[in-house]
Formats: structure tokens, C-alpha cells, sequence
């Protein structure tokens, strides 16, 4: 069948390229490779491929690369290549038996293969990071193959000192924020993540994972250390013979505690807990029972501990209000909110960190923050000075099992400036991948 030259897109994008492969397609190859030479650059990182098996035929083929933007369809971007409408309606309709042609992910690249005639021989694409799908034109259509991606993961070791934040502290390691938030997941009872002073430190083994070569992501912090305001923290992580899942120290008992430090997982604190502050609307002085961590609207927040709704509503200064009942006669209250999570209402029981509304400026507020809040027995306390009891510690053969295992790895964390970026948090794949 013939078809189109392919053209770019006018007021869109332009087609990548046409890209001469080192080899041509062979219709009995299993999938629609790229040759290891091409390299597809700009905004996008560099994508590596297999080479064709066969590469003693004289014909030459070319392929039509496009990266996939918001708002595309696969059956828009194959015809943008130059594909008829009649074979792109056939081809999304051979292809969504394996993936959501709707929902194909923005960043990935789609691939339509042309022969030595500008006749359509296929298209290729990759599934998120499970692997790649390719259509090869067949005498009765198209042939559909899935080729699993090649799955592997790496141990990294990571230390860093804080000079300026945490954040360019964890990126000179040549790591990810991704990273940031486990460590603060990790130590978010005893680290006060909001005070932290130059020269406070942290190492930590992790596993990082990638897919057909390129980095997918990181699975769980397995161990890590931080030293801040003159106190070292440890956490091991540990899976008891339930499934259960947590941070110990070293000696077995749980950093998880009654309530989190704070609602928000990363801000600052603009206001503190005072019996005397100049409020900003009303322009007289007045005690302000809580803290006030400044955050953009919508950022998150997080309930801190266990516990169930007492109230979720609208108060003329409080504006959007979540108050929280919890065990031994203490109660939370989250004001300012911009809006509820989903499903939040009285009577709705919450778990430690889950997400209950979003930051605000909604009631007597000059700008978006959220004013956070704690009575014990009908007294208003300061958050900040909260001594919150550990959970239970592990005991018997779950605190056999958890020594054993911490023994083994506390000796491997890294201490600050013993390691560099390039030898060990951002390690090189195997050269096969």
C-alpha cells in the first residue's frame, strides 16, 4: 500500500529526523530496532538500542522518530508520519489490545519504520518501563510483539553535608529529590527537616533500578544515618514475618511515634507558637495558639497522626478547617486549607500521613500557608515541644532477625565526603544493557 511521505507537523513540532538505520529491517526480526549509532537528542534523554541481527541485505530502510507531547494520541502522531488514516486506524486498533492508545506517556518516543519504497513496514513504541511494543507488517496486517525490558538493579551508597540545603546537598551526590522524600519519610519523627543547619549530614544505602539501561527509579532506603543539632539518627529497615513494613534503630525500637514533626513534608515556618503576635488582618496583638508553615496553594497536608475527624468546615477566621481527634486526649486542627481530600468528613478515621487537605489562604489569612495547631486535654500546646511515646519495639525472633540483618549492613554506610558522585551514587549500567 502507499503511502504519504512523512512531513512534520506544522505549529506543533517537527518530525525528528529521517533517520538512515546502519541496517535494514528484516520482516522476520522480532522487533524494529535501532541501530546502536542513533541517538535521539534535545529535550529528551538519550535512548539506547539494540542492533539488527542481520546486515548483509543491500536495501536501506528509514524511520520517522517523535517524541510524545501532552495532549497526544497515537493515532494522531502515526498519521503526523505520514501514515494514511485508513493503516493508523488499523494499527491503534491492533495496538490497544496491549496499551491505552490514549494515555500513551508524554517523553516516550514512537517509532515508524518506512521501507527502501516509503511503504510502511511498522511502528514501534516503548510501555512505560516495562518493555516495547512493535507492529510488523505482516500479508494479513500487522503482527504485534511485546519485548520485555531488561530489568536490573544496583546497590548505591550516598553522603552528603549540608551547606546550603538539603535538596543541592542530595544533588551534588548526582541524586534525585525522589530520594530526598524517603529520607524524610524515614527519620520525619526526629528530624526536624524545617531547622536544619550547615554542616548536619546524612548517608544512606539505597537500590536503584533501571530499565533496559536507563534509570527508572529507586526502590526503599535500606539503611541511612543523619546527624543534625548535634544528634545522630539511624534507621534500618526492616519487614517482620506479617509483611509489616517500618524503620527501627539499632536496638530494635520503631522511629515511628505518635505524631510527625510536621503536616507538611517540605516549607518553612513563618510563624511560631506565641501568646503575643501582631496578627496580620485584624492588625491588633493576640496570642497564635499553633505554627504557621508558609507553602504554595495546594501543597499537600498530611495529618500527623492516627486518629478520626472531628470536623471538617468552613470557620469565618479559621476559613477551611480539619480538626482531628486522637488517643490520650490530643487533638489536631489544619486551617487555611484551600480544600479537603477526598472522603474527609466527620467520622472519617485517618492513618499517620495521609493526605487530609491541601494549603490555603481561605478565612483571615494575608497569603498561602497553613496554621497548624495541637490541644492536650483542652489546652492549646506548642507542636514543636510534643515529646510523642515510640511505638511498640520489636521483641523475640523479629528482634533476632532485625540485629542480624541491621549488624550486617551498619558497617556499609558511607560517612560524609568518603564518596563521590561518579563512583557511587550514579553508578554506569552494564555496558550489555
Amino acid at each position: 500500500m502507499a503511502t504519504r511521505r512523512p512531513e512534520a507537523r506544522q505549529g506543533v513540532r517537527p518530525v525528528f529526523a529521517l533517520l538512515p538505520l546502519s541496517v535494514p529491517l528484516v520482516l522476520a526480526a522480532a522487533t524494529l530496532s535501532f541501530s546502536a549509532s542513533d541517538t535521539v537528542v534535545g529535550a529528551f534523554p538519550p535512548i539506547r538500542y539494540d542492533r539488527a541481527a542481520v546486515s548483509d541485505l543491500p536495501l536501506r530502510n528509514h524511520s520517522v522518530l517523535l517524541p510524545v507531547q501532552p495532549g497526544d494520541t497515537l493515532d494522531a502522531l502515526i498519521q503526523s508520519a505520514g501514515v494514511s488514516r485508513k493503516e493508523a486506524t488499523t494499527l491503534v486498533s491492533e495496538l490497544s489490545n496491549h496499551v491505552n492508545p490514549r494515555r500513551i506517556r508524554t517523553g516516550e518516543l514512537v517509532r515508524v519504520e518506512y521501507g527502501p519504497e516509503n511503504d510502511l513496514r511498522g511502528i514501534g513504541l516503548s510501555v512505560g518501563s516495562e518493555g516495547r511494543l512493535d507492529a510488523i507488517r505482516s500479508d494479513d496486517g500487522f503482527d504485534i510483539q511485546f519485548t520485555p525490558a531488561v530489568v536490573t538493579k544496583q546497590e548505591v551508597r550516598v553522603a552528603g553535608t549540608i551547606e546550603s540545603s538539603f535538596y543541592e546537598a542530595l544533588q551534588q551526590t548526582g541524586e534525585s529529590p525522589a530520594l530526598a522524600a524517603q529520607l524524610v519519610e524515614a527519620f520525619a519523627w526526629d528530624v526536624d527537616f524545617f531547622r536544619l543547619r550547615k554542616g548536619d549530614w546524612f548517608s544512606l544505602i539505597a537500590e536503584k533500578q533501571f530499565s533496559d539501561g536507563s534509570f527508572t527509579g529507586y526502590g526503599p532506603i535500606t539503611a541511612a544515618r543523619f546527624h543534625h543539632n548535634g544528634q545522630t539518627y539511624e534507621a534500618f529497615r526492616f519487614v517482620d514475618s506479617n509483611g509489616n513494613v517500618g524503620y527501627y534503630s539499632p536496638s530494635g525500637a520503631p522511629l515511628r511515634k505518635q505524631f510527625l514533626r510536621s503536616p507538611l513534608k517540605f516549607s518553612r515556618i513563618t510563624s511560631g507558637y506565641t501568646n503575643r503576635r501582631f496578627h496580620p488582618v485584624l492588625k491588633i496583638f493576640r496570642a497564635h495558639p499553633g505554627i504557621d508553615y508558609g507553602a504554595p496553594v495546594g501543597t499537600p497536608v498530611m495529618v500527623t497522626a492516627d486518629g478520626v475527624v472531628a470536623s471538617a468546615g468552613f470557620g469565618r477566621g479559621e476559613g477551611n478547617m480539619v480538626k482531628v481527634r486522637h488517643s490520650n486526649g490530643m487533638e489536631t486542627y489544619y486551617l487555611h486549607l484551600s480544600r479537603f481530600a477526598t472522603g474527609v468528613r466527620a467520622g472519617t478515621r485517618v492513618r499517620q500521613g495521609q493526605v487530609i487537605g491541601y494549603v490555603g489562604k481561605t478565612g483571615l489569612a494575608t497569603g498561602a500557608h497553613l496554621d497548624y495547631r495541637m490541644k492536650q486535654r483542652g489546652s492549646w500546646v506548642n507542636p514543636l515541644k510534643i515529646k510523642a511515646a515510640p511505638a511498640d519495639p520489636l521483641t523475640g525472633a523479629a528482634l533476632a532477625s532485625f540485629r542480624k540483618q541491621a549488624d550486617l549492613i551498619r558497617p556499609q554506610l558511607p560517612s560524609p565526603g568518603s564518596l563521590t558522585a561518579s563512583a557511587d551514587s550514579a553508578p554506569t549500567p552494564p555496558a550489555s544493557m
